[in-house]
């Protein structure tokens, strides 16, 4: 697995936007489309080939400030060790897919990570990116090589 960017990140070769865990709901980006997963079918997938698709919008929970991962997880770990049940935030991010020919909305919630929310830049170059595979052919064949591809998108971040 890469590095994750925002809510980005490769796994298992492909770009995925949210938790690929198979207990969360998450979005694969590839070349043909956008597949849906959801934890109540990890197995099988909601598919939207890119020619269908008008718009993406992204709606995550923005924040000023995001302390590292790390620093949640170790106090949870503190809490549980003293006999709190404390759990750390979890900002999952609610993806807006309208369709070209009948305009239906698919709004779907994907799984998001322990944060309090992702930096408006990062949220900003994701966006740009979303934007920029729904009207370009060219640049979803881009996602053959997911890695690069969001080593890019952290490049328009200025990261």
């Amino acid at each position: 697995m890469s590095r994750r960017f925002a809510y980005a990140l490769v796994h298992e070769g492909v770009l995925v936007l949210g938790d690929p865990d198979p207990r969360g709901n998450h979005l694969r980006l590839t070349p043909s489309g956008i597949s849906f997963y959801t934890s109540a079918d990890p197995d099988r997938a909601t598919v939207l080939p890119w020619e269908s698709i008008r718009s993406i919008t992204a709606m995550p929970p923005l924040a000023r400030f995001r302390p590292p991962a790390w620093i949640s997880l170790a106090a949870a770990a503190v809490s549980a060790s003293i006999g709190f049940d404390w759990v750390p935030r979890v900002a999952d991010i609610e993806f807006r897919v309208v369709l070209r020919e009948t305009a239906e909305d698919h709004t779907r919630v994907c799984s998001g990570f322990i944060t309090r929310g992702y930096r408006r830049s990062h949220c900003d170059a994701i966006q740009t990116a979303l934007r920029l595979l729904i009207k370009d052919e060219r640049a979803r064949a881009l996602l053959a090589d997911p890695e690069r591809f969001l080593a890019n998108i952290a490049r328009i971040a200025g990261e």
